[in-house]
């Protein structure tokens, strides 16, 4: 029997517009399968409008946006047996990288009515939870200047990025893993579930999102020099595993303090808490994914 799909759609995605509900239209004009498509704003939560695909029978939620709206569709289908559909319609789209999804929205839609799932884990992060990531170091400071950019897309990443790098500062954390207390200054600090961050980039090759553990990688303090080599090898995919001072941790339980009201983005939205301490753990196999 094939799937329904409920697709919700970010409008204020790159690609959310009306072409994209037309599209979506087209390709299911000759097809079995049953549709329905509504818009998330203001007036319609997310969590809304998942319990109201539910309700009417559809089988797959499709979180049509970035990261951002995929993480929402997600944790709203906790505990549930409906399945998550992707159209990747934003920036870096890193999650739906991770699932081989292509950004072509015709090539998606063909990878969405292919039916193949796989159980996803779900990080969870005191009361908040993430699919892909969560960071506290740069990727703060870069999180939170591309949100105040009307810019998207690539240049507005490298803006963002530029912004973060002058205007970043390091912060001191002590973070309990099993019976290891670690005390970091780190420039990256970035647990991951899936091998993307978005654009081709990762920092975490290694990364399965059905293993039940995180992925951790830590950059300290680093020369101008071992900066750039770094940067380098992100960009083109290279391993950096031999470097001394980076660390590379796996877990599904990890315990973070901060000297300070801590300030974090998750799946490319900016956070930030009063609290100076945080339990960063792993919901397994905890959703069902359509993906390549």
């Amino acid at each position: 029997m094939p799937n329904n799909f409920f697709f919700i759609i970010n409008p204020s995605s790159l690609k959310g517009n009306k072409l994209t509900e037309q599209k979506i239209r087209s390709f299911f004009s000759t097809r079995e399968e049953s549709i329905e498509i509504c818009y998330w704003d203001a007036k319609n939560e997310v969590s809304a409008l998942v319990e109201r695909g539910i309700q009417l029978g559809f089988s797959c939620m499709v979180a049509c946006g970035g990261d951002g709206t995929i993480l929402q569709v997600g944790k709203a289908m906790l505990n549930t047996n409906t399945l998550l559909g992707i159209l990747p319609l934003g920036s870096g789209n890193g999650i739906a990288r991770h699932f081989n999804i292509a950004t072509d929205i015709d090539k998606a839609l063909q990878t969405l009515v292919s039916n193949k799932t796989q159980t996803m884990d779900i990080g969870k992060a005191g009361k908040h939870y993430f699919l892909s990531n969560i960071g506290f170091g740069i990727e703060v400071n870069f999180i939170k200047a591309y949100q105040k950019r009307r810019i998207h897309g690539i240049k507005g990443y490298m803006r963002a990025f530029i912004k973060a790098v002058f205007s970043f500062k390091y912060q001191h954390f002590k973070l309990l893993h099993k019976d290891r207390i670690l005390s970091l200054n780190p420039y990256v600090f970035l647990f991951a579930n899936t091998n993307e961050q978005g654009y081709g980039i990762s920092l975490t090759p290694m990364a399965k999102t059905n293993d039940g553990n995180l992925n951790l990688i830590v950059v300290p303090k680093l020369s101008l020099l071992q900066f750039i080599y770094f940067g380098f090898c992100t960009l083109v995919g290279k391993p950096i595993h031999s470097h001394e001072k980076i660390i590379y941790l796996s877990g599904n339980n990890f315990k973070l303090q901060s000297e300070g009201a801590l300030s974090f983005q998750i799946d490319g939205e900016y956070v930030s808490i009063e609290e100076d301490h945080l339990e960063i753990s792993v919901l397994p196999n905890a959703i069902k994914v359509i993906g390549s």
